[in-house]
């Protein structure tokens, strides 16, 4: 998973799988009326 805050804009881009993406939605609540999510769905999760 890859993530990128573009704070001008309040948006965060995230590249990740499906499931990875729900994770990120249920951890990131908090945030959703801060900022946009931008997510990027990849079938394979990163290798890091």
């Amino acid at each position: 998973m890859e993530q990128q805050t573009d704070e001008i804009n309040k948006i965060i881009h995230i590249k990740c799988t499906e499931q990875e993406k729900q994770k990120v939605i249920a951890e990131l609540s908090s945030y959703l009326y801060d900022y946009q999510f931008n997510f990027i769905i990849v079938e394979e999760p990163s290798q890091e």
